[in-house]
């Protein structure tokens, strides 16, 4: 199943396979140039018996240190071209094997703060994926996740 985590990690590797120059560092460690991975929220919604509707959503926040317009403009346009195609996730399915998948993100915009020099650039995903349950008739496995109803 796809989490949270494994989109993060793609968004991560995707941005350090194109900023080489750009750090990527957490909200306490900040000095430009940067960019923090913020994440927003997630939800799942189960559609069918073993269907998961997920949809999750993360900012990019670039830090400038040439504070200009430009160069704002520069890694939003980049960001963009990143982000328009499908983000390769790779995650362990519930037997343990390696799979990968591409999503592609649903919503993106833009956000500049010209008195900081940030750009924020929002990347929404909404995607099926399987609920892989592990054994629906295994009573033994799923009295621990589930509480059994007495109806008498």
């Amino acid at each position: 199943m796809i989490t949270t985590a494994n989109i993060y990690k793609s968004i991560r590797y995707a941005l350090l396979r194109t900023f080489q120059n750009v750090r990527i560092k957490d909200l306490k460690n900040i000095e430009a140039p940067c960019f923090y991975i913020q994440y927003v929220n997630s939800s799942d919604r189960e559609v069918a018996n073993d269907t998961i509707n997920t949809e999750t959503a993360f900012n990019i926040v670039y830090f400038s240190s040439e504070q200009t317009l430009i160069d704002l403009t520069e890694k939003e346009t980049s960001l963009r071209q990143i982000f328009k195609k499908p983000l390769l996730i790779t995650y362990k399915n519930a037997k343990k094997q390696t799979k990968t998948r591409y999503l592609q993100a649903e919503e993106m915009s833009s956000d500049f703060d010209e008195n900081e020099y940030t750009v924020v650039y929002s990347i929404n995903f909404n995607f099926y994926q399987d609920a892989e349950v592990e054994n629906p008739y295994n009573e033994e496995l799923n009295d621990n996740l589930m509480e059994i109803l007495d109806i008498g």
